[in-house]
């Protein structure tokens, strides 16, 4: 279920670069993806280093960025996977579309809103 639900939010992400222009939209989607996972992750994680007084480096931030974007490069890019995940979403149906685009605007929105 997660596997199916992180395939298609790259698949809405890629659809979307697509759509706007970018020059290359796999890795467009990559890294949107990847943002999105630092915006969820970040603050609970800065959250429990503040409450447990820890000291970590300021370049954390960018480590654990960086660590996302590798875990999204092995999951999407790298032996051209995404295109395998794109195909597979291609024909979804019209309905399927709408009601998977709602959610997926609903997840970005919430978690803009959360990690602000």
């Amino acid at each position: 279920m997660i596997k199916y639900l992180y395939h298609y939010l790259y698949f809405r992400l890629y659809k979307f670069a697509k759509k706007v222009g970018t020059v290359d939209a796999t890795w467009t989607a990559m890294l949107l993806i990847s943002a999105l996972l630092f915006f969820n992750f970040a603050p609970m994680i800065f959250y429990f280093i503040n409450i447990k007084k820890i000291s970590f480096p300021k370049f954390f931030g960018s480590i654990l960025i960086g660590f996302i974007c590798l875990f999204n490069f092995f999951i999407f890019i790298y032996k051209d996977k995404c295109f395998y995940i794109i195909k597979d979403y291609e024909k979804e149906t019209d309905r399927e579309k709408i009601i998977s685009t709602i959610v997926v605007i609903t997840y970005i929105v919430l978690t803009l809103v959360i990690s602000h």
